[in-house]
């Protein structure tokens, strides 16, 4: 994930340049297509995603209604991790997007080493 954006959110506000640039090694791009589901209701939230470029949309599972329209710099994913969380929603791409993710397994053994 670009450093750049890692020090505005409070989750990462604390780690010094060298954590992050550790962090940010663990990190896997992805480019995903225009209409890619992310998440669905009822998946288990196993990652935390980071928006390099693109939007995606956090919509309400029962009626698809857009919650939140997220941009570059913007992360969302892992319940316990941040406030967006995916939690009985859909999270899709509007557009085409790059990613990076982190596993829970990886958020896990980064916060175990902070």
């Amino acid at each position: 994930m670009s450093q750049r954006y890692l020090p505005s959110q409070a989750l990462f506000s604390e780690l010094t340049a060298a954590q992050i640039a550790n962090l940010t090694a663990d990190w896997t791009r992805f480019r995903a297509p225009d209409q890619t589901i992310l998440h669905q209701a009822g998946q288990a939230g196993e990652t935390l995603f980071g928006i390099v470029e693109g939007q995606v949309l956090l919509c309400d599972a029962d009626h698809g209604q857009v919650k939140h329209a997220l941009g570059a710099g913007a992360f969302f994913g892992e319940m316990s991790l941040l406030d967006l969380s995916l939690e009985g929603g859909i999270a899709k791409v509007n557009g085409a997007a790059l990613l990076y993710v982190l596993s829970y397994v990886d958020v896990l053994a980064w916060q175990q080493g902070v």
